[in-house]
């Protein structure tokens, strides 16, 4: 996996200066094939909620930022569960968060682009500088796949899966779906069956709702529930 950078600087730190970051990130994006664009970014906290082990390495938690006001906010909110699903299996205690922000972090450009905190600025510099290299073998594999990233970002997950390291990103995305879905469908069926037993309980309280519901159901099933229409000679 290769990498283009820019070091530009987009100072002051205000309000304004994605919108100036942006002219860099479209220019990257324009003139080079990319398949993903990355905003480094340091956090402002405390040293204690960043600092950890990884292979027995210390180096500095990674916390990914999307943007809800983003166009890309549900893919980039997908790409980032993949980043957290494999890193996870693989690197454990390596990522620290997925943070949704109020705003676009420019990832309105590209359907995988993210926003890295590097840990803290009370996190050592060759801390955070040792988390690049295992982000850096994190998405080789989330982007490319077991078949085309590099052997040296695939060694780490030798074991994790029978079938591959990209199962493990799979793995992970197909249980949060299926867990969502899961929920969804009990959050339906519970809201039907409140309402069938409101519905109940105020035919046997109300003989006008009782007969308009007797009715409606007649009606609705060609008189199953009522007197039946006469047939035509």
């Amino acid at each position: 996996m290769n990498a283009v950078y820019s070091e530009n600087l987009h100072l002051p730190h205000n309000s304004g200066a994605y919108a100036r970051s942006q002219v860099t990130a479209s220019s990257l994006l324009q003139n080079n094939n990319l398949d993903g664009i990355f905003d480094i970014h340091r956090d402002s906290t405390p040293r204690s909620e960043y600092i950890t082990k990884v292979d027995s390495k210390t180096m500095s938690k990674v916390r990914m930022v999307v943007g809800k006001a983003s166009a890309n906010f549900d893919v980039n909110k997908e790409f980032a569960y993949s980043v957290k699903a494999y890193a996870d299996a693989v690197y454990p205690n390596f990522i620290k968060d997925v943070y949704f922000g109020k705003g676009n972090y420019n990832q309105q450009l590209s359907p995988r682009s993210m926003l890295f905190e590097f840990g803290s600025e009370n996190v050592e510099k060759k801390y955070a500088i040792e988390s690049t290299k295992v982000l850096a073998k994190v998405l080789d594999v989330v982007l490319y796949g077991s078949e085309n990233a590099s052997k040296n970002s695939l060694d780490d997950a030798v074991g994790v899966s029978e079938n591959g390291a990209s199962d493990v990103i799979i793995e992970g995305l197909a249980y949060k779906s299926s867990t969502a879905s899961l929920g969804t469908l009990w959050a339906i069926l519970g809201a039907v069956g409140f309402y069938a037993i409101v519905l109940v309980v105020l035919c046997l309280t109300n003989e006008k709702i009782r007969y308009k519901t007797c009715r409606f159901f007649s009606e609705l099933f060609a008189g199953i529930f009522g007197k039946k229409k006469a047939r035509q000679k």
